[in-house]
């Protein structure tokens, strides 16, 4: 027999509320934080780091500092 056939139904219960009270939670804010346009970029920088593409980044006119990219790119497949 499974624990859960041994668990009183008023346990069970208030287990379903709290998981489906916890679902939906986090579902509402799925979609609040929505992507800025330079983290993409930012992202497009790593990815010429991490195929050597442009490794030293000469070809971008970027304006921040290279090693938030380098350690992004240290992340790609």
């Amino acid at each position: 027999m499974t624990e859960t056939a041994k668990m009183p139904a008023r346990t069970r219960t208030w287990l379903m509320i709290l998981i489906l009270i916890g679902i939906l939670w986090r579902v509402g804010g799925l979609f609040t934080h929505t992507f800025r346009p330079d983290e993409a970029l930012f992202a497009s920088y790593a990815r010429l780091i991490a195929v050597w593409r442009d490794p030293l980044l000469q070809t971008q006119l970027v304006d921040k500092p290279p090693l938030a990219f380098y350690a992004q790119a240290a992340f790609f497949p």
